[in-house]
């Protein structure tokens, strides 16, 4: 939420590439939780395509629950976040 890169990965290394916040971030992170509000977990795709906001799609079960976490002790970090 804070536009920082987390300290794990997800089974490939993090980008290299600066990423700069985009102009609609703040909305971005309302809308997310308002629609995230129901669920103990989705992750909510939006995009700003020329300064449109623009809804991808909900996900429950990222990378089919096949994600490799790397370094292994932020599995049970993460895990703390479901209730």
């Amino acid at each position: 939420k804070n536009f920082k890169l987390l300290p794990f990965t997800k089974g490939v290394d993090n980008c290299k590439t600066i990423i700069n916040k985009p102009n609609l971030y703040n909305k971005m992170i309302e809308i997310s939780e308002k629609i995230s509000k129901k669920f103990s977990f989705c992750r909510v795709d939006l995009y700003v395509i020329n300064s449109k906001l623009y809804f991808g799609e909900i996900t429950f079960v990222p990378a089919a629950a096949k994600l490799n976490i790397k370094p292994e002790k932020y599995e049970k970090i993460i895990g703390t976040y479901w209730k």
